[in-house]
């Protein structure tokens, strides 16, 4: 199995689960302790495995005298460079971590690449951060995928400090997309997070904040957009000022940036068709919703997911388009966005959601909204869309966190569960 969210769900509701700590901390931190602060002096809070390596801020431990030590070695290089940027960043840096180090567990046994969790006791009643972490996933095809994934889970463990997952589901997805760009800051050499666009461009049209089909790390490019369009600072304050605003993330993000979340989400939809993003070369393209050869006389159709985006291709328009419903529309021609239809040529529409559920339409009439979908309609429904990637298997994991000393807590407990990593590789274009 890859992805282990499905079997952290289910072992909440009392099947095995698919890791041995899914539920209950390993006997090494069955009952960490806390020592006394001494002047920021670290120590192991827990019990040594067989091998263990220690980096400033963390503790690197592992069974398996197979991993290699050039792995551990890069990995503990990576969380420290992660440390030190997020922290000059301004972000909140996890609790306990002044006394104790943060535990990375390398495990050659998971059944997918990572999984990070809390464990509660009283000498942490916020939660002990710990991630396992699959120290050669998928190695032989994708060469040091894990020390991206070691990054991501870092994010994770700082996203903890400001943001209960459980209480909102419709929240997670966030959680993953930040978590992917977040890798991509302090590992931008390793530019895996590329390949995790796939999860957004075979599926525009769902909702912004849907957990189906992956959609969470295909919506990295929004924050990739974000970063380059208002700075990485818009993305820490949605962050760091969470806890003050018990909203969705679209409000948070429209308050950090300073711009309509809808309006944000349509530029960003035409900054991805475009090939506007600064490494959209390694990106997906979008799957076209329909193409047409002029522009059709009318095309009525259900409105996608909230913020969801419609890609249409039109070739050869022989006539101005029009449209209407809730929607906010966006135009690429010539590498090139815009918020009006080139008058003739080849062009890409994209509608993106502003309301749902509802219909809009777009065509050539630009009368009132009356009649079903006209004639000439879509040629090709799949037009222009991300090619099969080879049978590629997303690989995934997830996280939890069990409650005060590892007991197992029932699924509607607060505070029980932590999306965490879900990073699905896909062959990548040339």
């Amino acid at each position: 199995m890859y992805c282990l969210l499905p079997a952290l769900l289910d072992a909440l509701d009392g099947a095995p689960p698919a890791h041995p700590s899914m539920l209950r901390p390993p006997p090494q931190l069955l009952a960490p302790s806390r020592p006394p602060d001494r002047s920021g002096e670290r120590a192991v809070c827990g019990n040594n495995y067989a091998f263990h390596q220690e980096t400033e801020h963390f503790t690197i431990q592992w069974e398996d005298a197979a991993v290699p030590q050039a792995r551990v070695d890069e990995i503990g290089e990576r969380l420290e460079a992660a440390w030190t940027y997020f922290g000059d960043q301004g972000w909140q840096l996890p609790p306990y971590a002044d006394s104790c180090y943060l535990w990375f567990i390398l495990d050659t046994t998971m059944s997918g690449s990572g999984l990070t969790t809390l464990y509660y006791n009283d000498d942490f009643p916020e939660g002990y951060p710990v991630t396992f972490l699959h120290p050669t996933y998928v190695e032989q095809d994708y060469p040091g995928f894990a020390v991206s994934v070691a990054v991501h889970e870092f994010a994770h463990m700082l996203q903890f400090t400001v943001e209960d997952y459980f209480t909102h589901r419709d929240r997670t997805w966030y959680w993953e997309a930040s978590a992917e760009w977040m890798a991509e800051k302090t590992a931008p050499d390793l530019d895996w997070y590329a390949d995790s666009t796939w999860w957004y461009a075979d599926f525009p049209d769902g909702d912004y904040n849907t957990t189906a089909n992956f959609h969470p790390y295909g919506m990295l490019g929004l924050n990739a957009w974000i970063d380059q369009r208002v700075g990485f600072g818009a993305i820490t304050d949605a962050w760091q000022t969470a806890a003050q605003h018990d909203e969705g993330w679209d409000l948070r993000i429209a308050r950090a940036t300073g711009q309509d979340f809808a309006s944000l989400v349509a530029d960003f939809s035409g900054a991805y068709a475009a090939a506007a993003l600064t490494e959209s070369s390694l990106y997906w393209p979008p799957v076209r919703e329909a193409a047409h050869t002029g522009v059709p006389d009318r095309e009525k159709i259900p409105l996608p997911g909230l913020y969801g985006s419609y890609y249409i291709d039109i070739e050869r328009a022989d006539a101005p388009l029009a449209w209407g419903g809730d929607v906010a529309a966006r135009f690429v021609a010539g590498g090139a966005w815009s918020d009006t239809p080139p008058a003739s040529g080849d062009y890409t529409a994209i509608f993106t959601a502003t309301a749902t559920p509802g219909t809009f339409w777009y065509g050539r009439s630009a009368g009132g909204d009356t009649g079903d979908t006209g004639a000439g309609g879509p040629e090709d429904t799949g037009a222009g869309g991300a090619e099969d990637p080879g049978g590629k298997t997303p690989r995934a994991c997830a996280s939890a966190a069990p409650g005060p000393s590892g007991a197992s807590l029932p699924a509607s407990s607060p505070g029980l569960l932590s999306l965490g990593l879900l990073v699905a590789i896909r062959r990548r274009r040339a």
